[in-house]
């Protein structure tokens, strides 16, 4: 299967402005897979307490990342007919 890197990007930018209408994976997805990573949500929400001005960018790429991932999984998933 090959990824197509500026749709993947397109979608998760679509995922990180709040509109999850028509792809696979759904925004709540990506927060609840990064609220599994305990640690993660520790250090962003440690890093937000702390009004730390990188917290908006480790946000941003832990997001970018998990959203990444999500779909990625859901398109072979998809294509496995599963």
């Amino acid at each position: 299967m090959q990824i197509n890197e500026q749709e993947l990007a397109e979608a998760v930018e679509r995922l990180r402005e709040c509109d999850d209408n028509g792809l696979l994976v759904k925004q709540e997805e990506v927060f609840k897979a990064i609220l599994r990573n305990e640690g993660l949500a520790i250090m962003i929400l440690e890093s937000l307490n702390d009004c730390d001005k990188n917290a908006f960018e480790a946000f941003k790429t832990s997001f970018d990342d998990y959203a990444s991932g999500l779909l990625i999984q859901a398109k072979l998933e998809h294509e496995a007919g599963l």
